[in-house]
């Protein structure tokens, strides 16, 4: 299977052999590497993580200047699992870094926290004053691993302290003795030079705090949105303060509805209803601005539920896949944050058994990187178990809003 000359088949027959986790197939996957199709190539870097990537560290080293940047994220992951500093990996991954692709930016930043050295501290630093939301605080992140010390989130009380350690040490200092009372950030706070500090966005939905300005919401609109519930009023507190009681379609709706609203105006959204098919509300990310809110809200008033449940095309719209294969899709087009809500199982679609829907995101996630967070309304004919493990293949958490009747009164 591995000389077949479709590239797709080449890569399912890599896909499985580095599921059984075969030391003996290593060589295979380190020669796999520079195969000409960037799948087979991904599953490969895959295969060998799986196998654990320290024997193959010099032969990853080499694949991390990967021109598919889809295939270099799954190598990128598995070189990152040894965490050894390498300063020509640092080199490699700071290209990176300005990559227009939220991913792989992400991953690079991750990559340095394991096995960067600190000539990306500088680099990062300056890469702190331009990202936003979920990636300002990777950066954040990742300055915290490389330099052991924590200066808060102004990218100039970086710069400050960093300039302080080269001109007094050449470089990373010893760590300092800090009062337990004083933060990180004080040490150079004094030293403002009064630029607002663009911090990532706060934002909330069904109680759960997101950082992000790039958001997918997915709203089930099938036709069992129509059934009443009332909900536990101790969770509907803890949940943001959601209606009550009232048809699902109408709790759902005013929630949606109240986090638009509160929303960072330079914050990027898509909407996307599914019922039996699926209505992609903006096919590009739109801005948050009075504008679009406003055009957003009207459609979200005119919705009334009808139909099936579509949870596989639902979730692809969301990550830009809608009507596109993964190799016609642009990365940077998916929202780094995904809220899917629904109140049911999936009956219609390409892809209706839970399980396998879980294994296929968990499969296109490798490369759309989201964070999935899924919110169940109600009880009644709901799988709780695989929708949490739904949330778990997307990087996210799992919400259930019980109502009562039902007990409990947790996620």
């Amino acid at each position: 299977g591995l000389y077949h000359p479709e590239g797709a088949v080449r890569a399912g027959v890599v896909r499985a052999l580095g599921g059984l986790r075969d030391e003996a197939s290593r060589p295979v996957f380190e020669t796999l590497l520079e195969d000409p199709y960037w799948l087979v190539r991904a599953n490969a870097a895959e295969a060998i993580d799986r196998l654990g990537a320290g024997p193959s560290r010099l032969e990853l080293l080499r694949a991390l200047g990967e021109k598919d940047h889809r295939a270099w994220l799954l190598i990128t992951d598995a070189f990152a699992t040894t965490p050894e500093p390498s300063e020509e990996a640092t080199k490699q991954l700071l290209a990176r870094v300005e990559d227009k692709r939220w991913q792989v930016r992400l991953v690079a930043y991750r990559a340095l926290a394991r096995v960067g050295t600190e000539t990306a501290i500088a680099p990062l630093i300056d890469r702190y004053g331009m990202e936003h939301g979920r990636l300002f605080k990777d950066v954040r992140a990742t300055l915290k691993a490389l330099t052991h010390d924590d200066l808060g989130e102004n990218p100039e009380t970086w710069r400050r302290w960093w300039k302080d350690q080269t001109e007094t040490y050449g470089g990373l200092g010893p760590r300092p003795e800090k009062d337990a009372a004083e933060t990180s950030e004080g040490r150079y706070a004094n030293q403002g030079d009064g630029k607002t500090v663009d911090r990532p966005s706060k934002n909330e939905y069904y109680g759960k705090e997101f950082f992000s300005r790039s958001i997918g919401f997915v709203l089930d609109i099938s036709d069992s949105m129509k059934v009443n519930m009332e909900i536990i009023p101790e969770q509907a507190t803890r949940l943001g303060n959601i209606p009550l009681k009232g048809r699902r379609m109408d709790i759902a709706r005013q929630a949606l509805l109240d986090s638009l609203a509160r929303i960072d105006n330079r914050t990027r959204f898509r909407l996307v209803f599914f019922d039996s098919n699926v209505n992609v509300w903006n096919e590009r990310m739109v801005s948050a601005n009075p504008s679009n809110r406003a055009a957003a809200r009207s459609a979200i008033e005119r919705l009334r539920p009808k139909g099936e449940t579509n949870f596989h095309a639902a979730i692809r719209a969301a990550l830009g896949l809608h009507g596109k294969t993964l190799d016609q899709a642009k990365l940077e087009d998916a929202p780094d944050t995904v809220f899917f809500l629904t109140d049911g199982r999936p009956t219609r679609g390409e892809i209706t058994a839970m399980p396998e829907l879980v294994s296929w995101l968990h499969r296109v996630n490798r490369f759309a990187r989201v964070d999935l967070h899924v919110i169940v309304l109600g009880d009644l004919n709901v799988d709780a178990p695989q929708l949490a493990l739904l949330a778990e293949a997307g990087g996210g958490t799992f919400i259930h809003v019980r109502e009562k009747g039902y007990g409990g009164l947790g996620y």
